[in-house]
């Protein structure tokens, strides 16, 4: 009997518009902590928050 081919799920990334083939916890971590992923995650919450009083969720900056 064969091995079983594991299954490899693709992570989607709805700021980036991307799908992450490698699905390890150190790819995630690799693409969140990426300067493109802030940028785009900061792009999107200046679009959901315009008003200069709200502050910017944690971590971005």
């Amino acid at each position: 009997m064969a091995p079983r081919k594991r299954s490899r799920t693709k992570i989607y990334c709805h700021y980036c518009d991307v799908y992450l083939s490698v699905n390890t916890p150190t790819a995630r971590n690799g693409h969140m902590t990426g300067v493109k992923h802030k940028m785009n995650v900061l792009a999107v919450w200046k679009k959901i928050m315009p008003k200069p009083d709200q502050p910017l969720p944690p971590g971005l900056p």
